[in-house]
């Protein structure tokens, strides 16, 4: 009985932690592919050719999506648009997150890449 229970208060609060979690919740709202258990994207990103696949995959989910690597989430900003709504016009709203490591990506023409980690 006393496994039991602690299996379920292990469940319970799994659950509460991963919908209560402010991070979650607002990386749950960002698009982005679906990766595989425990590696995520990294299999679907080639290192050498970053920026290209940035951009395919800016056609697909837009100027603004988030991607998986082993557990660390990555939002990908792809257009001066998206940079200046984020980091300027949303600034305060950004500024209330702490995230424990995040990085975001600034892709900006021509094929160079920014980034930037908090």
């Amino acid at each position: 009985m006393l496994v039991l229970t602690g299996i379920f208060t292990f469940v319970i609060v799994s659950l509460f932690r991963r919908f209560l979690d402010p991070k979650k919740r607002i990386l749950s709202r960002i698009p982005g592919p679906k990766g595989i258990p425990f590696l995520g994207n990294a299999l679907q990103i080639d290192p050498i050719n970053i920026h290209k696949d940035l951009l395919s995959l800016k056609e697909t989910y837009g100027d603004i999506f988030k991607l998986d690597f082993a557990g660390d989430q990555v939002v990908v900003l792809n257009s001066h648009a998206a940079i200046y709504e984020a980091l300027v016009t949303k600034s305060k709203e950004f500024a209330g997150i702490v995230f424990d490591y995040y990085v975001v990506f600034l892709l900006a023409i021509g094929g160079h890449a920014i980034a930037y980690e908090q």
